[in-house]
């Protein structure tokens, strides 16, 4: 994935976490306040929904490891 000019966060080789930075940086890249980051985006979620989203992915994934 492209890393956003905003934020750039180390990646850490694991697919899961680096999909969690990738979220992040997306968030930061549509709204630059934290606070705008929970506004419905144009698929009914907002960028805390995706992130959320990435974390419970992590946290299955993660578990079995």
């Amino acid at each position: 994935m492209i890393m956003s000019g905003y934020l750039q966060f180390q990646r850490t080789g694991h697919k899961e976490v680096d999909e969690i930075l990738d979220a992040i940086e997306n968030a930061g890249d549509g709204f630059h306040h934290t606070s705008q980051w929970d506004d419905v985006l144009n698929d009914g979620k907002s960028y805390s929904d995706l992130i959320d989203e990435k974390i419970e992915a992590a946290k299955i994934a993660l578990k079995d490891k």
